[in-house]
């Protein structure tokens, strides 16, 4: 049997932000792909969503091995952010270098890893919910659903 290219997440965790007016970011999801072909990302979802929708969805594929810097989008109270993810100390890639979704390939390569960065609003009264984001992807001929495991809230005022 072979194995998932992109390892399955083993930790939970939750990210919230205030998104009183209008979209913001969450660009947390860091992907390394651990199989002998290149994987290709065909969809990303948020799974469970209530009162959310997704505005906007760029991958950046970055070099950079494990522990050497690679400083993700993160979580932002804007969108879309001024710029991409950062390596080391180089400059940060413009935000137009991120890749829509179908398209970009992640190397099988330990040093290749793709921060997944979304724009998110809240599309009812109150807040709103997604218990994690689904990124779908190919490798091999096989399709592939990696399942995060960080729940998102964005509330109308603040984070308590």
């Amino acid at each position: 049997m072979r194995s998932e290219p992109i390892a399955q997440p083993q930790v939970s965790a939750s990210v919230c932000l205030p998104a009183p007016s209008g979209p913001v970011t969450q660009g947390t999801t860091a992907l390394r792909n651990s199989g002998g072909e290149p994987a290709r990302i065909t969809r990303v979802a948020l799974r469970g969503a209530r009162g959310i929708s997704v505005v906007d969805v760029r991958v950046f594929v970055l070099t950079a091995p494990p522990g050497d810097g690679a400083t993700l989008v993160g979580a932002l109270d804007e969108f879309p952010p001024d710029t991409g993810p950062t390596v080391g100390l180089q400059e940060p890639l413009e935000w137009n270098a991120g890749s829509g979704v179908p398209g970009p390939e992640l190397p099988a390569d330990p040093d290749a890893v793709a921060n997944v960065v979304l724009g998110v609003t809240r599309s009812a009264p109150g807040a709103g919910t997604a218990e994690g984001i689904d990124v779908t992807s190919t490798s091999g001929g096989r399709e592939y659903t990696w399942r995060g495991q960080a729940s998102l809230t964005l509330t109308p005022t603040r984070c308590g």
